[in-house]
């Protein structure tokens, strides 16, 4: 048997996904003709999809072919012209239109929708979405070179695992796979044995379907007012063949129409099919970025919601060789550029799949490169740059600019226990012009801090990087698929006047410095859940 990743940079690349897109085949697109386009943009009171007496126009509203960008005059119309492959609008505040692209002209039938200033919205990352486990060996289990020793590459591969959960070292990795196997192997064995009871058909181990599904039934359950997906939607296009990446973007798409909400997805270098199998040629439809187009259209757009201006980037760029995903090049650029420059002086939040900048705490960054925004985050002083991609969790500055990273909902694309590699999602509370985040593992409740000052207090997210002011507290407390009954803050052992924020985050002002801090939440049944600082507890009624 073939060994596992025996180098830090080939376990970096299978760990955190970081796969370089390239291949043979370079697609020359062919110069589109410039082609005049105009509609109107409406609020469709019957719901028929046609602009009718009485129908207002939408003016004001931001149209583009991605190079190209016009409003809408009083009346809702536009004309556009323009070569791009796609129409599309940015949905002001207040107003969803289905669908808000097209590939040729048209009216665009929108509905009102309610749009406080402060909601609940979940960011999913790094989904790697498939549903037979015979495709994790396949297509995303990398060969070792020859002269590795398979014991040699499966110790550094659970040393490498260890340093993704903080309370684990080698040893707990090796024990926790030997007790979801019912085995007793050793180091040097362990790996390859968990993958072949992985791949085994019919076993529990490998139901990757069965467990993607769960988890999105999950966020569906938690109630958010939409959902964002930075990349890597499915498994790995960029490696597997067209029709094995047809199926798993058809799955992804299904389960996440499914949840009955709205999403808002982005490109990851996952989704680049075909950029590194050499035997898919350019010639296919959904080489590249074709398959996505097909499923969900533009791979840059942006939206209102609330008093938030929300832009999805694409930093994934033809290069001569395939594709690359270091640097913002034209027309990625541009429309990047002209979207942030449109909504300048607003609070804007940019969703890209890789991140923009280096994380100082990251152990993997020399295996990882970064996107090179070209001074735009800066110039246009964005506050917030959420992204994926390295499937952990952080939160860091960078002069104006809060960069921050989501693990990964698949954790170790799936193959993993969750206890060796956490599954997750982000949870974001917009208040006003201001997020607030915090980290929920799959299926399991969180209690702590987003943002607390002074001592003897845990956060999901470092102390202040969510922008809170220096005499406030943010926490959360959210239960395994729900919220809970009741959501406390307690001062030495005292509860504290608060505020809910929605179902899951509270606000109180800070108390005294040096006060001992702990969130409190209670079961409708009684059961009590709190975290003293350094732990989640649970008491029973």
């Amino acid at each position: 048997m073939r060994a596992l990743l025996p180098l830090p940079l080939a376990v970096s690349m299978w760990i955190a996904s970081c796969a370089v897109a390239s291949g043979p085949w370079l697609a020359a697109e062919a110069a589109a003709e410039t082609v005049t386009r105009q509609g109107r943009v409406f609020v469709d009171v019957d719901g028929d999809g046609r602009p009718g007496p009485g129908e207002e126009g939408l003016a004001g509203v931001r149209v583009s072919d991605g190079a190209v960008h016009v409003e809408t005059d009083a009346e809702g119309a536009y004309t556009l012209s323009g070569d791009g492959r796609f129409i599309l609008l940015t949905q002001p505040r207040g107003i969803a239109c289905a669908p808000w692209y097209r590939e040729t002209g048209g009216d665009f039938a929108c509905q009102r929708i309610p749009d406080p200033d402060a909601f609940f919205f979940v960011q999913i990352s790094d989904a790697h979405v498939y549903d037979d486990a015979l495709d994790f060996e396949r297509f995303s289990r990398p060969a070792a070179p020859w002269w590795v020793p398979d014991f040699a590459a499966s110790r550094i591969i659970l040393h490498r695992l260890a340093a993704l959960m903080p309370d684990n070292d080698a040893d707990d990795v090796l024990r926790i796979l030997n007790e979801e196997m019912g085995t007793d192997h050793g180091p040097g064995d362990v790996l390859q044995a968990w993958l072949a009871a992985f791949v085994e058909p019919g076993s529990p181990l490998g139901a990757v379907a069965d467990a993607a599904r769960d988890a999105m039934a999950e966020v569906r359950a938690l109630g958010p007012a939409f959902v964002v997906s930075t990349g890597d939607l499915i498994l790995e296009g960029n490696h597997g063949t067209p029709d094995a990446a047809r199926r798993w973007m058809d799955f992804y798409d299904r389960i996440t129409r499914e949840t009955g909400l709205p999403f808002f997805h982005s490109i990851g270098n996952n989704e680049l099919v075909g950029s590194e199998d050499h035997d898919t040629h350019h010639t296919d439809p959904d080489y590249g970025k074709g398959l996505y187009r097909r499923h969900f259209g533009p791979t840059q757009y942006a939206f209102d919601r609330g008093r938030i201006h929300f832009v999805v980037a694409d930093s994934h760029t033809k290069k001569p060789r395939g594709f690359g995903f270091y640097r913002l090049r034209a027309p990625e650029r541009h429309f990047l550029e002209a979207d942030l420059h449109a909504h300048r002086g607003r609070t804007q939040v940019l969703f890209n799949h890789e991140p923009f900048t280096w994380d100082p705490d990251d152990p993997t960054r020399p295996d990882v490169h970064y996107v090179r925004d070209e001074g735009l985050l800066a110039r246009f002083a964005v506050p917030y740059a959420i992204t994926g991609h390295l499937h952990r969790n952080a939160v860091y500055h960078d002069g104006t600019t809060t960069h921050v990273s989501t693990g990964a909902l698949s954790g170790m694309r799936w193959a993993l226990p969750t206890r060796v590699h956490e599954r997750g999602m982000r949870l974001f509370w917009a208040d006003g012009d201001r997020l607030f985040s915090a980290w929920k593992t799959l299926d399991t409740p969180a209690v702590g801090f987003v943002v607390a000052p002074g001592g003897g207090s845990a956060s999901l997210v470092p102390s202040g990087a969510e922008r809170a002011a220096p005499d406030e507290i943010v926490a959360v407390a959210v239960d395994a698929r729900g919220p809970f009954e009741r959501i406390e803050i307690h001062a030495d052992g005292e509860p504290i006047e608060t505020k809910r924020w929605g179902r899951y985050f509270v606000w109180a002002q800070a108390p005294r410095d040096g006060a001992r801090l702990e969130v409190v939440a209670r079961r409708a049944d009684g059961t009590v859940v709190w975290t003293d600082g350094s732990e989640v507890r649970t008491a029973a009624p």
